[in-house]
């Protein structure tokens, strides 16, 4: 999973996609970002707040077959890096 980060002024964080057609059939694409998503929700609800801004998300095919739990860990070290920038 790729993750670009674009510090902005807003009241919340917002997510946008990038997955391409050659991801998969409309099914995995749709999967994999409503993995994604529910990583960043669980992320977020965690005791650190998420850096205010819009991340754009570029989910690997790793993102179909990981283990939630791992996508989850993948997202919260993604903060933490954020965090230390």
């Amino acid at each position: 999973m790729s993750v670009t980060y674009l510090p902005m002024d807003l009241p919340a964080p917002q997510l946008a996609f990038a997955v391409p057609t050659s991801f998969g059939t409309a099914v995995e694409r749709q999967r994999a970002r409503r993995r994604c998503r529910a990583a960043f929700r669980a992320a977020w609800s965690g005791d650190g707040p998420a850096p205010v801004g819009v991340y754009l998300v570029r989910p690997g095919r790793r993102s179909l077959t990981a283990p939630f739990e791992s996508v989850c860990v993948d997202i919260e070290q993604m903060f933490e890096s954020l965090a230390e920038a």
